[in-house]
């Protein structure tokens, strides 16, 4: 349910800022929270 939550969120801010500079580093930011509780 957290996960779905999240990829949700993923989605939205992809959306909101696709156009702008700081989507790459924010996106990783968000992936780094993601990975660290779910480990591959």
């Amino acid at each position: 349910e957290y996960e779905l939550k999240l990829l949700r969120e993923f989605a939205i801010i992809i959306k909101n800022w696709q156009n702008n500079d700081f989507k790459v580093p924010y996106i990783d930011f968000l992936a780094g929270l993601y990975w660290s509780r779910n480990p591959i």
